[in-house]
Order: C-alpha cells, then structure tokens, then sequence
C-alpha cells in the first residue's frame, strides 16, 4: 500500500473515533438534560411543571412564571411553591386546609383574584393544633405556600359550616365557632387556662395565648365574620361577652299641638 493510502485510512479513523466521541457526548448531555428536567417538573403528574421553593421567591406570588397545583375535586396536589386557584367562593364564609401527608408550609397566603392579578397578599398560618382556617374577600383567590422544601404535597381546600355565636358563648373545653354579628371587641372571662385565636379576612389577626384566671377584653378588624378558635385545657372553664350595641329604643311620637288651644274668655 502506498503511503497515501495509509495516510487515508489512518485519517478515516481518526474521524471514525471523533465522530464516535461525538455521539457519546450527544448521548451524556440528553441525558443530564433529562435528569435536570425530570427533577425540576418532579417526574410525576402532581403540579407538572417547574418547581420553586422560598429560596427562590420568599413571596411565591412574585414568582414570574408559577404553575398551578393539580385538583382532584377538593384536594390538591403539587411541589414547592405550586399555587392553588380558588374559584366560586362565598366572601366571609370560611374554609378549611387539611394536610393529607406529612408536609407542612412555613407560610399560606390568599391573594385576591387569578395567579399576577394581585400582590395584596393576606397569611392565614397559624399556630393552632386545632385546625387551619382562611376567611376569602372574594369570589376567587389564588393559594400560595410558603416552603423550602421542593417535595410533593397533598391537602384538601373545602367550605366549613361552623356553630355561629352572639351575645355571649361559654364552655369547658376547646370549642370553634363563627361571629357574624356586629361587634369587634369581646370580654374574655376565663378559670383555668385558655388561648384564643381569631381568624378574618385579614388573616390571622390576634392570637391572644394563655389566659389564666382572670378577665381581658380583646378586639378585631371590623369585617363581615370572624372564625374563634378557642383552646383550654385540663377543668378550665371560659366566657366570651361580645360588646354588641344595645337595640336602639323605639322613640315616643311627640304629640301634635291642638289648634286652638286658647281657653274661652
């Protein structure tokens, strides 16, 4: 063989290997771009889409893009700081947010309207082993969590019907209950030992914590309705005297003058 004909084989393997080379590379990179996507979309059809968490918006509902959670009727699923849009709602009537596994959020907000309508965000977290309740402004309202963690969640968003109170509402043990009457200040009278925590439309408004024998007033924002959450422990016993306005007295009609009047001469 010739040298030019070696010069040639050797050349069309030296391209053999750098077309080889070449495929191998190909191959890694789809593959760590698929291992970066599958780990950002979750992999899994709970809220399909990119995942962020408090690192990257400590306020979710400034995230520039977010991805709405997936429903199944009233439950939710999703990742991170998937969002939760709330349609049909009653204002002033409460719901409830149950945890179906054992994720938590830091944080949960309600924003007026769809997801970017609105920064006017509201937190109902709260400290309460008894329940988590949100009081919406509006027909509809978008849900954002709070959480640093990027791992799939589940809970269930519905309607609550809860005991509604006036004038004065007392008991022995832990008990939650709706005010939808006029007032915005309350007596608490308590024996024993009781926390309170009053829920409205603007969040999370006064969480007073343990009472002990004796008696507070205490007060909230002037709004439709007003979710108590009362917690007592052991014998404790507890009054709640809302400060309602008197029904104003119906007033006595003034009698009319009487033409004439004069007395005969």
């Amino acid at each position: 063989m010739s040298r030019t004909g070696e010069a040639s084989a050797h050349a069309r393997a030296r391209l053999r290997s750098f077309n080889g080379a070449v495929t191998v590379l190909g191959l890694i990179s789809i593959l760590v771009i698929g291992i970066v996507v599958f780990a950002n979309t979750g992999g899994d059809a709970a809220g399909s889409g990119p995942v962020t968490t408090s690192e990257d918006y400590y306020s979710p509902w400034e995230d520039p893009a977010p991805v709405a959670a997936t429903a199944e009727g009233e439950t939710w699923s999703g990742r991170g700081q998937q969002y939760i849009p709330l349609t049909g709602l009653t204002p002033g009537e409460p719901l409830t947010l149950t945890f179906l596994d054992d994720s938590d959020f830091s944080d949960f907000f309600l924003t007026p309207g769809g997801p970017g309508e609105s920064e006017a965000a509201v937190s109902f977290d709260s400290y309460s082993d008894i329940g988590d309740y949100l009081i919406p402004s509006a027909s509809e309202m978008t849900l954002w969590p709070r959480t640093r963690s990027a791992d799939p969640w589940s809970v269930r968003v519905k309607p609550v019907t809860l005991d509604t109170a006036s004038g004065a509402i007392s008991a022995t043990s832990a008990r939650t209950f709706l005010y939808t009457g006029s007032a915005t200040a309350a007596r608490v009278t308590v024996s024993g030992r009781a926390s309170i925590e009053i829920v409205t439309e603007q969040g999370i408004e006064d969480t007073y914590p343990w009472f002990e024998d004796g008696s507070q007033s205490i007060a909230w924002p002037d709004t439709s309705s007003a979710v108590f959450i009362v917690d007592s422990s052991g014998s404790s016993s507890w009054t709640i005297s809302f400060y309602e306005p008197d029904p104003q007295a119906t007033p006595t009609p003034t009698p009319a003058p009487t033409e004439g009047g004069g007395a005969d001469e």
